[in-house]
């Protein structure tokens, strides 16, 4: 008697072992994708964290930098500013068509060492309307005195002015605008009372001091705090 052939379902073997295979693979390869994914962002929140310790320790070290700064101008003026309060409100409007020459004239004699190409001054500059444009008065104080070495670009009516000036000196200069800021002027955007229309001669007055007591006080490096 012939055997009754039955009809063959499902899947054999072999193709179920390589189904189970494909899921096993899937499944694998999505949990290393989300174990690559936790691990990128504890990478990235673990650099993140990184730079806002820079940029802390940054910050620290700039206000470190102001207190220093602040202390010194503090201490400075409290030394200095009795010898020239009176120029705060000194006479300070002048005709600007007179002007042709540089004029200087001594309120007084320094009794110290005279200036070469490095000196600390404080100063106050006006415009011809009595306007002032800049200057060391801030509050009833002195702020940071002028420190002026070789890299600093003085405009020539003022370096000429100060020569032979002493320690302790004060003087007043008239500068023609040809030896100021000339034809081209000065501008500045953020306070119009501080810009300088060209061809306008200027006045300032200059008080002299040691330089030996401005010490210089370090600007932190950024990059140095972000790059390391």
């Amino acid at each position: 008697m012939a055997k009754k052939k039955t009809l063959q379902t499902g899947t054999s073997r072999g193709q179920r072992i390589a189904i189970w295979t494909i899921l096993i693979l899937t499944v694998v390869s999505t949990a290393a994708l989300y174990v690559g994914s936790l691990l990128a962002n504890k990478n990235e929140t673990a650099d993140a964290k990184v730079q806002q310790d820079k940029i802390a320790k940054y910050q620290k070290a700039y206000k470190e930098y102001q207190d220093k700064v602040k202390t010194q101008a503090k201490e400075l003026s409290a030394k200095y500013y009795d010898s020239f309060k009176e120029y705060e409100k000194y006479p300070s409007a002048f005709n600007a068509s007179s002007v042709k020459e540089l004029k200087t004239t001594d309120l007084k004699a320094g009794d110290g060492e005279e200036i070469g190409q490095e000196y600390a001054a404080y100063y106050i500059g006006w415009k011809p309307d009595g306007t002032v444009f800049d200057g060391s008065f801030e509050k009833g104080a002195l702020k940071t005195p002028l420190t002026v070495s070789r890299n600093n670009q003085m405009i020539k009516g003022w370096s000429e002015g100060v020569k032979g000036m002493k320690v302790g000196g004060i003087r007043e200069l008239i500068i023609p605008s040809d030896k100021a800021y000339g034809a081209t002027g000065k501008n500045n955007e953020t306070d119009k009372t501080k810009s300088i229309p060209a061809n306008t001669p200027l006045k300032f007055i200059v008080m002299i001091i040691p330089k030996s007591e401005v010490k210089e006080i370090e600007l932190p490096d950024y990059t140095k705090y972000l790059t390391d």
